[in-house]
């Protein structure tokens, strides 16, 4: 099909979303080709779900073997995969997460493990509140947008704008809160405890955080923070979940993105890679929590467990991740980058900083004024320079002005060397 044919179509069939060339058709590791034959170093990573690369060979085999014998289990009969998926998680997920509920999509899983926790505090007898965080991304569905902290994704939608019984508090952005970087850990905590104390006394069932934000703009939280989070609900008898849809599964430079600071939710939410490149998600519990769904009529996907073809590609990539030890990778590589692009974005008007944990790696372009103004053109000339030069990544954040990366964990060092190259010559050139 010809390039202006499938544009067309696209525009003539397709739902009205913001897309464009290049029109990608093959890859490998962590490259891309598009229609015209043009290769792309994919540093946006899917985004985020290739952690294992493009088209890895094991994976490739495992969907090829399983579509040739089943395709899908009917009604809610077992498919080995999924037990086989979820026994891998049990045996790598931190505390006694052992307990996992497969589903289609990131803002299912999100819905699901709130439905979960909500379940809980009615079998306890407590109200079905829930606390999130400002700059939080969970989904476009019902609760997952009402929990979402960024008003760009509601826009219009004003029944999600505020929606009772959810409390949103700052999240420690340090970069930006009132109370500077040492001190927006207490600040956000002394938020929680102020919002528990006066705004939703005795109904909250659970506090829902990103221990990274990704889509918010690569924020990362001072030590201390997560850790204090725990408590907090641990003296309120509230349940912590954890959205590490997309700083999961090796991203961050250790398996799961709360390894860093040694906390352990109630629930963890798991997506993207997940799935081995393949549609599927998760939320994992212990069996306590797990129980309250005992009925089973609360929670069932068509898609999810009976899905064999994404559960035995997700066997694969999760092995992939473990035996290859990508997350020490992630955190190695990350680190070189990490240090590259900063010292690259030295002195550069307009850089704000640049931040980042293993290989999820952002930049930030504001104004050096009092208030740093955002500065979104700057991230969409970045964006339009990268493109040019045959990379690929991703804007994001609140505001629209962070440059984010998050190529494939597989990344060689030849390959980051070029990115990181060409990152240089257009901070130091295209900004000036």
């Amino acid at each position: 099909m010809k390039i202006m044919d499938l544009k067309e179509k696209f525009a003539r069939y397709m739902g009205p979303i913001p897309v464009d060339e290049p029109i990608i058709v093959r890859g490998s590791g962590a490259t891309v080709e598009d229609v015209r034959g043009r290769r792309y170093l994919d540093l946006s990573g899917g985004p985020g779900v290739v952690n294992f690369g493009h088209c890895h060979p094991r994976i490739t085999a495992a969907i090829r073997e399983q579509a040739g014998q089943l395709t899908q289990s009917p009604g809610r009969y077992i498919t080995p995969a999924a037990v086989e998926l979820a026994e891998i998680l049990a045996e790598c997920t931190p505390g006694v997460l052992r307990r996992t509920f497969f589903c289609n999509s990131g803002a299912e899983a999100v819905e699901s493990a709130l439905k979960l926790a909500k379940k809980h505090a009615f079998v306890h007898g407590r109200g079905g509140g829930l606390i999130a965080f400002e700059h939080a991304f969970h989904g476009r569905t019902t609760h997952a947008l009402a929990v979402t902290g960024q008003i760009k994704y509601k826009w219009g939608l004003d029944t999600y704008l505020t929606v009772p019984g959810i409390l949103h508090v700052p999240y420690p952005y340090a970069l930006r809160s009132p109370a500077g970087a040492k001190g927006c850990a207490e600040y956000t905590l002394d938020r929680v405890r102020e919002a528990l104390r006066l705004r939703a006394q005795g109904t909250v069932a659970a506090i829902i955080c990103e221990p990274i934000q990704a889509v918010g703009g690569v924020i990362i939280p001072p030590d201390g923070f997560l850790a204090g989070l725990r408590r907090l609900c641990d003296e309120h008898g509230l349940l912590l979940i954890f959205d590490e849809i997309f700083v999961g599964l090796g991203r961050t430079g250790a398996m799961f993105a709360c390894q860093h600071w040694g906390v352990t939710p109630d629930i963890l939410i798991l997506g993207k890679a997940i799935g081995g490149g393949l549609p599927l998600t998760a939320f994992i519990t212990t069996d306590e929590i797990a129980a309250c769904f005992a009925e089973r009529k609360e929670h069932f996907s068509t898609f999810s467990a009976n899905n064999p073809i994404s559960c035995a590609a997700g066997v694969a990539g999760l092995r992939v991740i473990i035996e290859e030890r990508l997350p020490e990778r992630a955190a190695v590589v990350g680190a070189r980058m990490l240090a590259a692009l900063r010292e690259a974005a030295d002195g550069v008007p307009g850089v704000a900083e640049v931040r980042g944990k293993g290989l999820l790696i952002g930049i930030e372009f504001a104004d050096a004024d009092d208030a740093l103004t955002p500065r979104a053109d700057l991230a969409a000339r970045v964006l339009a320079k990268t493109l040019e030069r045959g990379l690929l990544v991703m804007v994001c954040g609140a505001f629209n002005s962070v440059v984010r990366l998050s190529p494939p964990l597989t990344i060689s060092d030849e390959e980051v060397e070029t990115a990181a190259g060409i990152l240089r010559e257009i901070l130091q050139s295209a900004l000036h």
